[in-house]
C-alpha cells in the first residue's frame, strides 16, 4: 500500500509543479502556451477566472509517462525565463527524484554473441568486471544524459575505437554488429523496421534499439545446472533507454512463449511469461510485447512498428517524424 501512496503523491507533485511553472503566464496567453506544449486547453473554462484551475483542468487526465514528457517540454520551454526560474528548478529537481527507473544503468551489456564470465570487482558497491568473453559483447561505458541513449550517441561511441565518425561509416558498422545477435526472422524484421523509421529517416536522436541486453546473470549454463537455469530469461530481446528516464523492454514472442515443442498450448509457459512481465513492471520497467504473427512479413512489421512508435514517442516526449 505504501508504494501506491508514494506513486500517487509523486504524480500529484508533478501536476502541481507543472501548474506552478505555467501560472505566471498571462491569462490571455495561456491558451497558446498550452498549445505550444502539445496540451489541449479545456475550452469550457476561462483562464481569466483562475489560471491555476485552467492549467490543472488541461493536464489532470495525463498518465505518468505523459506527465514526465510534458515536464521535460515545460523545462525546455521556460528555462532561463526569470519569472519562471524558481518553479522550473523545482520541477527539474522533482523529475530527477521521482522518475521510476530514471537512473542510468550501472552496467549496460548487450549484443553478446557468447555468454561472458562476469566477476565482482567490488562486492559492496556492486561493481563488475568481465573476466572472460569481453570481445563477444558490447559494454556501453559512457554517461547516459538527459536524452537517454540515442542512436547518435551509440554510433559515436561504437565508431570511435574503429576510427569511424558518425556519418563516415559508424552507423553502418553498428548496424552490422547489432544484427549478429538477432535470434529469429521476426527479430530481424522488427529491427529493420525500427532502423528504417529512425536512423534511415534521419531521426538519429531517437532511442537506440539495443538487442540482447543482459538483465539477469547466472554464471553457470543450464547444462551445468542439470538442464535447469537459475534465471529463466537472462537477456531481453530489445531495450530502449528514453529521455524520460524509462527503461523500456520490447519482447518478440514466438510460439515457444506459449506452446510446447509439439505445438500444443502450454498454460505453464504462458503463466511464466506473464509472471516475469509482472516482476519487471514492479521493478519500474515498461514492457511491450509483439507477437510473431504481427511480424510475419516486412510490410506487416513496418506497420506494427509504425503504429507503436506513433503513440510511444509522443508519450515519452520524443519529437521525431516517422514515415507515413
Amino acid at each position: 500500500m505504501a508504494a501506491i501512496v508514494t506513486s500517487m503523491t509523486s504524480i500529484e507533485r508533478l501536476l502541481e509543479l507543472i501548474t506552478a511553472v505555467l501560472t505566471p503566464v498571462k491569462a490571455h496567453s495561456l491558451d497558446r502556451a498550452l498549445t505550444q506544449l502539445d496540451v489541449e486547453p479545456d475550452q469550457s473554462l476561462n483562464p481569466f477566472d483562475s489560471k491555476r484551475l485552467y492549467v490543472r483542468a488541461a493536464i489532470d487526465g495525463l498518465k505518468r509517462p505523459e506527465l514526465e514528457a510534458l515536464a521535460l517540454r515545460v523545462i525546455e520551454r521556460y528555462s532561463g525565463a526569470s519569472e519562471h526560474e524558481e518553479q522550473v528548478e523545482a520541477l527539474r529537481a522533482s523529475l530527477e527524484v521521482d522518475r521510476t527507473g530514471g537512473k542510468a544503468p550501472k552496467n549496460l551489456i548487450f549484443a553478446g554473441t557468447a555468454k561472458p564470465v562476469i566477476g565482482l570487482s567490488d562486492v559492496m558497491d556492486g561493481k563488475i568486471d568481465i573476466i572472460e568473453g569481453a570481445e563477444h559483447c558490447l559494454v556501453y561505458d559512457r554517461p547516459i544524459g538527459g536524452d537517454g541513449l540515442t542512436w547518435m550517441s551509440l554510433a559515436d561511441w561504437y565508431g570511435e575505437p574503429l576510427d569511424f565518425d558518425v556519418f563516415g561509416g559508424a552507423f553502418d558498422k553498428l548496424k552490422e554488429r547489432l544484427k549478429l545477435v538477432l535470434m529469429s526472422e521476426a527479430e530481424h524484421r522488427f529491427f529493420e523496421s525500427y532502423w528504417a523509421q529512425t536512423v534511415e529517416a534521419n531521426n538519429w536522436n531517437a532511442p537506440a534499439l539495443l538487442p540482447q541486453v543482459a538483465l539477469l546473470h547466472d554464471p553457470k549454463t543450464a547444462k551445468q545446472r542439470g538442464g535447469v537455469s537459475h534465471y529463466k530469461h537472462q537477456r531481453m530481446d530489445f531495450v530502449l533507454l528514453t529521455r524520460t528516464g524509462k527503461r523500456v523492454i520490447l519482447e518478440i514472442d514466438g510460439k515457444q512463449h506459449y506452446s510446447n515443442d509439439d505445438g500444443t498450448s502450454s498454460p505453464r509457459l504462458y503463466a511464466e511469461m506473464v509472471a516475469a512481465d509482472r516482476e519487471l513492471k514492479l521493478k519500474g520497467y515498461e514492457v511491450y510485447r509483439f507477437g510473431g504473427y504481427e511480424l510475419m512479413s516486412q510490410a506487416k512489421s513496418d506497420q506494427a512498428v509504425r503504429d507503436f512508435l506513433n503513440s510511444f514517442f509522443p508519450m515519452h516526449g520524443i519529437a521525431i517524424n516517422t514515415p507515413s
